[in-house]
């Protein structure tokens, strides 16, 4: 009888070993394919085309504003929206400010259907700071003649 526990309690922590194995690699799949079983939320910046695009920048000081199109824009400084419209963009700006802004270079990443008239009005914001300004392309696909 007591072979008979000693067997019925060796086989049950064998059945816990084996699916804790199984729990341990099952979390490591998901872990590891997160990117493809969770659907992201957010925006989508498609910018305009260019055969020109940019060179390396010191990407220490380098901070990018996205901006999407619609009705009222919306900005992201590190893909963080910035709320309160041209106000919180004032104030984002402002958090930037340090004792060399000329070394601070700001990338706008801005929608191909964004108005002229929005980006040149960041523009002249990022520039009065003292701040360096470019605006992000992404590469042209058709040869030019």
């Amino acid at each position: 009888m007591n072979r008979q526990r000693q067997g019925i309690t060796q086989s049950g922590v064998l059945i816990i070993v084996i699916a804790s194995i199984n729990m341990l690699l099952l979390l490591c799949t998901c872990m590891l394919m997160h990117n493809h079983l969770m659907p992201y939320f957010g925006v989508n910046v498609q910018p305009a085309s260019s055969q020109f695009i940019m060179g390396i920048l010191d990407r220490s000081n380098t901070h990018y504003i996205s901006i999407t199109a619609g009705e009222e824009p919306r900005f992201f400084l590190r893909s963080k929206e910035i709320k309160g419209g041209w106000i919180g963009v004032e104030k984002a700006l402002n958090a930037l400010d340090g004792d060399t802004p000329g070394r601070i270079n700001i990338i706008i990443n801005a929608d191909e259907a964004v108005a002229l008239g929005t980006t040149q009005r960041l523009i002249d914001l990022i520039l009065t700071h003292g701040f360096t300004c470019a605006i992000a392309a992404q590469s042209a696909t058709t040869s030019t003649p």
